[in-house]
């Protein structure tokens, strides 16, 4: 009987997180302060917990030849190297990294994760609810503290993040193939994947968020379970990934499936296993009682909802295609993905089978998702959660194509040079065949990088004590200027306090005002005719006009 016990365990921890979501129902305001003090404290363990398992580590990492780990390090410096110089520093989608980073700053300057709505720099006079998750802010936040608020910073710091993912990927890859030639195959390709290095050098979670995954899953794979030091590690980590996006939950039962590979009924009853899960449990709670509270949320989804199968023949039929168009997917990769299936699944079908579930549930996932197409604005940042098992199976059947070759190929000499000129093709012929793509901005992406970088032009050459008054206040608090939202000026009681309290009050008719009937016509307009604004500079893109108007206190209306 007391055998049998052990067994619900993990059902124990299951009924705690429903008792735990479903009864208590904690305030906005609470889970303000509450989701970034867990996730802090998660992020904490993390690295107290990586110190008092380091010996462990270091002889799992001993094990791999100082010559793999030479290759790797290039592989890595190269990636890094790519990231940080190709693609242009600047936003690509409106609004969500002036949101994230304004979120970050808010974490760090009073401790609350929201968006502020009316504030100057350093402090929110009025926070507003978010519905993303806070890893990511929570994570950017303590550099803020630390160094202060500097955008290009955080995009230093988000774009090493990113990149850490290529040797995450080696050692994942390593670990279910038992190759070392497999895992510098996967690293090389995840560095040369147009889409990782594009977004990785942005202020979105896309590039951040399959680095934790990756090194979670590994850390999954690895651990002893006589070592609960390494147990709860690979549980803090899968406790901060969930946090990162509003999806990430999904990656519980893909870790579930990784955990097959070992000893699924020992571990059921392993009481390491059970207080481990109940960490992550409670270091995840306040993340999914706010993304409860926000479930009603349409994230501007139409009458279809946020979800529905009218979405997912379309979104499957484009999401495929994009892995076979060769000017935004590596097509070599694809037949290389193919062919790794296959034969993964011939050699080691427990090494493929929680790899084809990481792909295909979060394909599956974004094909019901209003806004899961691949060619859904630039929604293709989404197909990077799944890169890491694509790129792992990919790795694979490349490694594979090349042991067929080398059984046919006599002469050991010119089997190595052989090797080295396949990878110097695939190097060559990726990287320039996408170079274009990593270099510039689409249509989509070009408004939103013209509307934000000439805001932050115009900004940095005002007085620091202007108020801005936009539909992106975040965008300016980012840029240390006092803002408030348009609508808060036009209709809030805020309106009389900030044209007593600010002589310099400047209005961006920027890209809702440019572009949406219902914002130009409710707000926009009637803002310009309530009072005396005098035209200051204008930047024009495409058939968008983007304006600066000063307010003349002198006068309340127009003549």
């Amino acid at each position: 009987m007391k055998e049998g016990f052990k067994y619900l365990y993990l059902p124990l921890v299951a009924l705690i997180f429903l008792i735990l979501n479903i009864a208590i129902k904690p305030s906005i305001n609470t889970l303000y302060w509450l989701q970034p003090l867990s996730i802090f404290i998660n992020i904490i363990l993390i690295i107290v917990f990586t110190i008092l398992a380091r010996n462990n580590l270091k002889k799992y990492f001993q094990k791999i030849p100082k010559w793999v780990w030479g290759l790797l390090l290039l592989i890595f410096i190269f990636g890094l190297v790519v990231r940080l110089t190709l693609p242009p520093k600047e936003h690509r989608i409106y609004y969500d990294e002036d949101i994230y980073l304004n979120g970050a700053n808010n974490i760090a300057n009073q401790g609350l994760a929201c968006l502020c709505d009316y504030g100057v720099p350093g402090e929110c006079y009025d926070c507003i609810d978010n519905k993303q998750p806070m890893g990511m802010q929570t994570f950017n936040a303590i550099f803020i503290f630390l160094f202060g608020n500097s955008e290009l910073f955080i995009f230093i710091i988000d774009i090493i993040v990113a990149s850490l993912a290529i040797p995450a990927i080696f050692l994942l890859t390593r670990k279910l193939t038992n190759s070392n030639a497999a895992g510098l195959l996967s690293a090389l390709f995840l560095s040369l994947v147009p889409d990782h290095i594009l977004w990785s050098a942005t202020l979105s979670q896309d590039a951040f968020f399959p680095t934790f995954f990756i090194f979670t899953a590994f850390l999954f794979l690895i651990f002893s379970n006589e070592s609960f030091k390494e147990v709860l590690l690979a549980f803090l980590f899968a406790a901060f990934t969930i946090q990162i996006r509003t999806e990430g939950l999904l990656i519980l039962p893909i870790l579930g499936i990784f955990l097959l590979l070992k000893k699924p009924m020992n571990l059921l009853k392993d009481k390491r296993i059970f207080f481990a899960s109940l960490v992550l449990v409670l270091l995840i709670t306040p993340t999914i009682m706010h993304i409860m509270a926000n479930s009603n949320d349409s994230w501007g989804a139409g009458e279809g909802g946020k979800f529905a199968s009218e979405y997912f023949i379309e979104n499957v039929s484009e999401n495929s295609k994009y892995f076979f168009e060769i000017n935004r997917f590596p097509i070599l990769f694809t037949l290389f993905f193919a062919i790794g299936i296959a034969f993964l699944l011939k050699d080691n079908w427990r090494s493929a089978l929680p790899l084809l579930s990481w792909f295909f549930a979060f394909f599956i996932l974004y094909g019901f998702f209003y806004a899961g197409s691949f060619n859904y604005g630039m929604d293709v940042r989404f197909s990077l959660t799944m890169i890491p098992a694509f790129i792992i199976l990919s790795s694979y059947g490349a490694l594979k194509i090349w042991e067929l070759i080398d059984n046919k190929i006599k002469r050991k000499n010119f089997r190595k040079y052989a090797m080295v000129l396949c990878l110097a093709f695939i190097l060559i012929f990726t990287s320039i065949n996408h170079l274009n793509q990593v270099t510039s901005f689409g249509p989509k992406a070009n408004d939103a990088r013209v509307v934000h970088e000439f805001a932050k032009e115009f900004a940095q050459n005002t007085s620091e004590d202007c108020m801005f008054i936009s539909q992106v206040s975040s965008m300016f608090l980012n840029f240390n200027r006092a803002s408030v939202q348009t609508h808060r000026f036009l209709w809030g009681e805020e309106r009389q306090e900030i044209m007593d309290n600010f002589e310099c009050i400047y209005f961006y008719w920027g890209y809702w005002c440019a572009s949406t009937d219902e914002h130009r016509d409710q707000q926009c307009l009637p803002l310009l005719d309530e009072l005396n604004w005098e035209y200051i500079s204008q930047a024009q893109e495409l058939d968008k006009t983007f304006v600066f108007y000063k307010l003349n206190k002198s006068e309340n209306h127009h003549p």
